[in-house]
């Protein structure tokens, strides 16, 4: 079983030679890795290319445009993901593909991420913790997460057509989760020990985001939760 790791990046020349020293430093070596650059103008490509990696260019802006021209284009049977500023451990590689072998239902699998900075990293949790419960609970899934997760190639071609493409709607990482379970397609699983290191690059100040991420989870349960649709139609 051969693994396709998938990189969307804009701008991430602080962090794309840090992430790539990560992920070919492995105990077992990724099969493919795809940069996606998504309109970069800064050193981003220059210093991906000096790694084995393969580089593809997506104009449309945005995470989920980025996200499905890497899985297109991946040759092999498991579909990684993380972002340029993802940490994985040496037994990331290793990890995905042994989950996916020992388990012919698994269809999907995620784990989660923590801070360096430990005051970050405690109040990470507790956000974490209520943010995937309250998405199983609501939504009747585990919930895959972006900068960590994984899905098989045959899963993602039929389901790729049935996600949303617009992010400013969802997080494209849960709306994935959702439609692999509505239509059936089989096990997604999250572990919440599968862990992989993130910069606190987007918490450290206050900004959007802090507005932005719980909105647009929000508005991505009340469209695709089937009791608030009926609720609201």
């Amino acid at each position: 079983m051969k693994i396709s790791v998938v990189i969307p990046v804009f701008n991430e020349e602080n962090h794309i030679t840090s992430c790539l020293e990560h992920l070919f430093d492995q105990e077992v070596l990724p099969d493919e890795v795809i940069i996606v650059d998504n309109n970069s103008t800064d050193k981003t490509i220059s210093l991906a290319k000096k790694f084995p990696v393969k580089i593809l260019t997506e104009k449309k802006q945005g995470i989920i445009p980025a996200r499905n021209k890497g899985f297109d284009a991946a040759k092999y049977q498991i579909l990684g993901r993380i972002d340029a500023d993802t940490l994985v451990p040496r037994n990331w590689v290793k990890g995905i593909k042994k989950r996916f072998e020992l388990d012919s239902e698994l269809v999907a699998f995620s784990g989660a991420t923590f801070f360096a900075d430990q005051k970050l990293e405690r109040i990470l949790k507790i956000t974490g913790k209520m943010y995937y419960s309250s998405f199983k609970k609501i939504m009747g899934s585990d919930c895959l997460y972006g900068p960590n997760m994984a899905i098989r190639k045959d899963a993602w071609e039929k389901v790729k057509d049935f996600t949303c493409k617009d992010d400013n709607w969802v997080h494209e990482d849960a709306d994935l989760s959702v439609h692999l379970t509505d239509k059936n397609i089989g096990k997604v699983v999250f572990d919440p020990d599968f862990l992989v290191e993130v910069s606190d690059r987007r918490w450290k100040k206050i900004s959007f985001s802090y507005l932005d991420y719980p909105h647009r989870y929000l508005k991505m349960i009340f469209s695709h939760n089937s009791f608030f649709k009926k609720l609201f139609k």
